[in-house]
């Protein structure tokens, strides 16, 4: 009778153990989670303020008279994805716009194509993760 006993303890004992590492994960895990969607989100506001820094700063100022709309957006901005002078229009006037919209479309691209890619591969090993976890604890 004793011996049955103490099996019934010892099972309760590992049953508890397996339910408190189980419930510890699942708190670390929803702890990391938060950090990480913050981690993100961080990420993309500052990379859309930096690809829609031509719009909001656009290039301007006092310039010699025999530049160009591309020679001022190139002396003003220092990294361009999009090289002005390869922007064909009638108006010189019409560069700038033009300019900005290639800029904020190529600068959107460098930032949300690794965004989206890193965003996928974690989400994929942590449903891995959570579907190897459940069937251990199954």
């Amino acid at each position: 009778m004793r011996t049955i006993a103490w099996a019934s303890i010892l099972k309760k004992r590992a049953f508890s153990k397996t339910v408190m590492r189980s419930v510890r994960f699942k708190k670390m895990n929803r702890i990391n989670t938060n950090r990480t969607v913050i981690v993100f989100v961080a990420v993309l506001l500052t990379g859309l303020t930096w690809a829609l820094m031509p719009m909001l700063a656009p290039p301007q100022g006092l310039h010699s008279t025999d530049w160009t709309a591309a020679d001022l957006i190139l002396d003003r901005c220092k990294f361009c994805v999009v090289n002005p002078k390869r922007i064909k229009t009638q108006d010189n006037f019409d560069v700038h716009f033009q300019w900005a919209e290639a800029e904020i479309k190529a600068r959107g691209l460098i930032v949300l194509v690794p965004w989206c890619l890193t965003a996928g591969t974690l989400i994929r090993k942590k449903r891995k993760r959570e579907k190897r976890t459940n069937e251990s604890f199954a």
